[in-house]
């Protein structure tokens, strides 16, 4: 982008869309806030092949955490996990829930249920909430 006026409006000035509608908005303001993902690389390569399920981890603040575990672990690792490595408070009691059926698991179905029981198989999306 030159510097130099050239008596012509910038790119960054009054932009047209395909629609001819005129946007003011500078470009980074327009663009929707990036949501951090925390990525905690904890397992051997050995313990990552093992993992059955891939779960994405919305947490309280809106940021994400991915972590791999065995169709067989419980909810209980799934949630000691997410105490450990999420932006949550040590003292914070909180909730895991599921959106495909959307349901909440109470604190003493944590030790029981697995993540096959809960439908957390493949890739999957557990949500973080407050009780």
């Amino acid at each position: 982008v030159s510097t130099q006026s050239t008596g012509s409006p910038s790119q960054t000035d009054n932009t047209t869309d395909n629609t001819g509608d005129t946007n003011d908005a500078p470009e980074s303001k327009r663009r929707k806030k990036a949501v951090p993902v925390l990525n905690v690389p904890l397992q051997s390569d050995e313990e990552a092949a093992a993992c059955d399920c891939v779960l994405q981890v919305r947490l309280l603040d809106g940021s994400r955490l991915q972590c791999g575990f065995a169709e067989s672990d419980t909810l209980r690792t799934v949630h000691s996990y997410i105490r450990q490595h999420g932006n949550v408070d040590q003292d914070e009691e909180f909730l895991l829930s599921t959106q495909f059926p959307r349901r909440s698991y109470a604190d003493d179905e944590l030790d029981v249920t697995t993540l096959a029981d809960a439908g957390l198989k493949g890739r999957a999306v557990v949500i973080v909430a407050l009780p």
